[in-house]
């Protein structure tokens, strides 16, 4: 009877969940996966270089906002941040940091050895992102102060002023990206309302200027982990483009958020699952596509290049997202704590 309850309360959960972010949390998704995937064919090849860049104009700060919307409780914010975040990114951190060192001593991750650190502490991954989160569910206390929002854009545009490359990597996004945490925090259901009752033309039009700012920009415009110099730009230069990239990051957001649907499908389950979601993704993207690449001879542009691209992110993050592989993150978090915990 226990364990039919706890699973009926389960599925009440699920159904009480707004449709809306987890639909917003699975496009994201899938835009990682393909973000990451395609970071081995830009160089050289415009159309890649073009989707690579306008992904990035606005899906990680869109994630960031959404963690802040769903962190106003503070207190629970920072008892789950050791639990939920920090320990699932110790476990697939290592398991990046092992994969990778594999594979680019076997010759096949050729495309990033240059960057890659195989270091836990300063994730030159994607698993960034979840050092974030730990530290803005940890340091909520900025919400105490009088101006959050402009002191977190401070704090982003002035991190990126510093010389020291090599912590900057692992850890510049907690301050680059913290003014759309706080801007999630500050929103509130009717705020949402209010941007869903756009024009939905105009949230169109937005998306679509979207693509020739891709196109014409510096790639270095979202380079939220690096510092200024190393992108050959001033600081003054390098503050310029950041404001000019949370203008459009929040622009873009926008419209995503007035545009999709609030209703349940089929790949809700991704956004609803989204930390596991994005921690398998990001280890298979793009290492696992590189050896389909390999084996099966697809090639490196073109219309196939495409359908097999998408297809293969479709399939990572829709698969990660079974209930099967949500039950094992949740027992070996639970296994882990319990060794590490006093209690």
């Amino acid at each position: 009877m226990k364990d039919k309850s706890s699973s009926n309360c389960s599925k009440t959960k699920e159904r009480n969940r707004d449709p809306l972010f987890d639909n917003i949390k699975a496009l994201l998704l899938f835009l990682v996966a393909l973000g990451h995937s395609l970071d081995m064919y830009r160089q050289g090849n415009v159309s890649d270089d073009i989707v690579m860049k306008y992904l990035y104009l606005f899906h990680m700060p869109f994630f960031a906002f959404i963690t802040g919307y769903f962190s106003k409780d503070f207190a629970r914010a920072r008892t789950s941040a050791v639990r939920f975040v920090l320990v699932p990114y110790l476990v697939f951190q290592s398991i990046y940091v092992l994969l990778g060192t594999l594979m680019i001593r076997l010759g096949v991750a050729k495309f990033n050895a240059d960057i890659f650190k195989p270091s836990i502490l300063i994730p030159t991954s994607a698993f960034y992102y979840l050092i974030a989160v730990f530290f803005w569910k940890s340091m909520v206390g900025i919400f105490k102060l009088r101006y959050p929002i402009a002191l977190s854009i401070a704090a982003g545009l002035l991190v990126s002023t510093t010389q020291e490359t090599s912590f900057h990597i692992g850890y510049a996004a907690v301050f680059s990206l913290l003014p759309f945490f706080v801007l999630g925090v500050r929103c509130d259901h009717a705020k949402v309302e209010r941007i869903r009752s756009l024009p939905r033309w105009a949230a169109m039009a937005v998306l679509v200027l979207g693509i020739p700012l891709a196109a014409c920009l510096p790639y270095s415009i979202h380079n939220i982990r690096m510092t200024y110099a190393s992108t050959g730009m001033s600081n003054l230069t390098g503050m310029g483009y950041r404001i000019l990239f949370y203008a459009i990051a929040t622009a873009m957001s926008i419209a995503v958020l007035n545009l999709m649907p609030a209703r349940r499908f089929g790949f809700t389950r991704i956004g609803e699952a989204s930390l596991l979601v994005y921690c398998i993704s990001t280890i298979l993207s793009p290492h696992a596509y590189r050896l389909i690449e390999m084996v099966f001879g697809i090639p490196k542009s073109g219309l196939l290049h495409w359908l097999s691209l998408l297809l293969f992110c479709v399939a990572v993050v829709y698969g990660a997202s079974l209930s099967v592989f949500r039950r094992l993150l949740a027992s070996f978090v639970s296994m882990v704590c319990k060794i590490v915990s006093k209690e």
